[in-house]
């Protein structure tokens, strides 16, 4: 009797688990960065980790606010941005494998006032390290990875023309 307690017991265990590894799925890949050359994307604004809150970036209805366009025309090799009525350049550097992501050498090109909003967009570019890219998203990430700014890609150039 003993012998078919441990052998009752020892099918039960198999059985149980049989269907729990059965039942553990792998985890999903991670989401393999699209490469930035060559895109452009309009920010809908800060995102708060914490908070799970977006914070709007100003008129919805100026669609040539707060985009960001890499390698265009007007920069070959690196970044042209516009923000209110500013035009800004700059460098940048990136690793896929990391998904680290660096601003540098950001310069103002147009000399027009920039208000709250303005400054804030270019602080978080300066202070964005990292970053994670789909075909229709993008978000860079500041603040130690608590906040990013949340573009959308836009497949218009505003300084080339529609």
């Amino acid at each position: 009797m003993s012998k078919l307690k441990h052998y009752l017991l020892f099918v039960v265990i198999i059985g149980v688990a049989t269907i729990t590894l059965s039942a553990c799925k792998d985890p999903e890949p991670p989401t393999k960065n699209i490469h930035l050359n060559g895109t452009g994307w309009k920010c809908l604004g800060f995102y708060d980790v914490d908070k799970k809150e977006l914070q709007d970036l100003g008129p919805k209805d100026w669609k040539n606010n707060y985009i960001l366009h890499f390698n265009d025309s007007m920069c070959p090799d690196g970044v042209v941005t516009r923000v209110s009525y500013n035009v800004y350049e700059m460098d940048y550097s990136v690793d896929y494998s990391t998904s680290a992501i660096e601003f540098t050498n950001i310069v103002m090109v147009t000399l027009a006032m920039d208000d709250a909003t303005d400054t804030l967009f270019i602080s978080a570019l300066k202070d964005a390290k990292h970053f994670s890219s789909t075909e229709e998203e993008l978000k860079l990430f500041y603040n130690n990875k608590k906040k990013y700014l949340l573009f959308n890609r836009i497949y218009y150039n505003y300084f080339e023309g529609e």
